[in-house]
């Protein structure tokens, strides 16, 4: 469980914080160039295309709840689902990640009707 700690304090916290130091007007193509370097780095196609739209997906919570927390616990819950089994049918990781996007959505209401 150590990657999904180091991934994301490399593509969310460091490579995220750079662009709002630099160029803040930039932030979403940079998310995009970030997410594209993160599903580059998980091997196959098929794992690079579910990588990128997961890095998009961890990019949005970063950004909205400015808390690596949030992404690093998403982060290990997607590797523990994939790890046990659940991720050995290519459906089953887009399942996931439908998942994964209905809680960012819950949450993002969530944070709304608290503010």
């Amino acid at each position: 469980m150590v990657a999904p700690i180091f991934e994301e304090f490399m593509f969310r916290v460091s490579l995220l914080s750079v662009v709002d130091s630099i160029r803040p007007k930039f932030k979403y193509v940079y998310v995009i160039f970030v997410a594209f370097v993160f599903g580059s780095i998980h091997g196959t196609l098929y794992h690079a295309v579910i990588g990128t739209i997961f890095a998009l997906i961890l990019s949005f919570v970063y950004l909205r709840y400015e808390s690596v927390l949030n992404t690093i616990v998403l982060h290990i819950v997607y590797n523990v689902l994939a790890v046990t089994g659940l991720g050995l049918y290519k459906n089953i990781s887009f399942g996931i990640l439908l998942i994964i996007v209905i809680t960012c959505v819950a949450l993002h209401k969530n944070k709304k009707a608290t503010d």
